[in-house]
């Protein structure tokens, strides 16, 4: 089930709550129009694409989803699938709720029994979008950072990188054998 763009005035969301700290653990057992429940900072767009492959009617994180360093692209897809995203304060949810309880979101609040759980942020489209652009701004200042950790991890791992520490041998000979390389990313499946 997917629900239209939210609005200033977001429709209130139910669905039953799937909980996993892991999201790419989670996706695997996520049913369409459930809410899924995680805790993962700086939600990327990996994870997000699998939530929408999942059809998730909502995606409550207890950690911050977007990155004041550079332009996440994860909840910006979300929010444009039409899936509420809130960000939660912290990770009490986890205690309060277990795998099929009916949750009701209203704005940023999380109900369940006519119960309010927890209120946090509800990501409004036309912010993430807005932050989106303003982090894409500054991203240079975030390319330095990353490239000043890139030479210091290189400066203290230069004997590993020079060849001039000896690495354990192992059992196996893996010289003219054909390997497989297994990577996560935007473009694999």
């Amino acid at each position: 089930m997917t629900l239209p763009p939210q609005t200033s005035s977001s429709p209130t969301v139910r669905g039953p709550v799937r909980c996993g700290r892991r999201t790419k653990k989670l996706v695997r057992s996520l049913r369409a129009g459930e809410v899924a429940l995680i805790d993962h900072d700086d939600l990327d767009r990996v994870s997000a694409e699998d939530l929408i492959t999942a059809e998730a009617v909502a995606v409550l994180n207890c950690r911050a989803s977007r990155s004041e360093e550079y332009p996440n692209m994860g909840p910006l897809l979300l929010v444009e699938a039409g899936i509420t995203l809130i960000d939660l304060p912290d990770d009490r949810l986890f205690e309060l709720c277990s795998d099929g309880d009916a949750l009701e979101l209203r704005e940023g609040e999380v109900w369940r029994n006519g119960e309010m759980l927890v209120a946090g942020t509800l990501q409004r489209p036309e912010l993430v979008r807005a932050d989106n652009v303003q982090r894409r701004l500054e991203i240079g200042g975030a390319l330095e950072a990353f490239a000043r950790n890139t030479v210091e991890h290189m400066v203290e791992e230069q004997d590993l990188l020079s060849g001039k520490i000896d690495l354990p041998r192992f059992d196996t000979d893996f010289r003219d054998r054909p390997a497989l390389i297994v990577v996560r990313g935007v473009d694999h499946q």
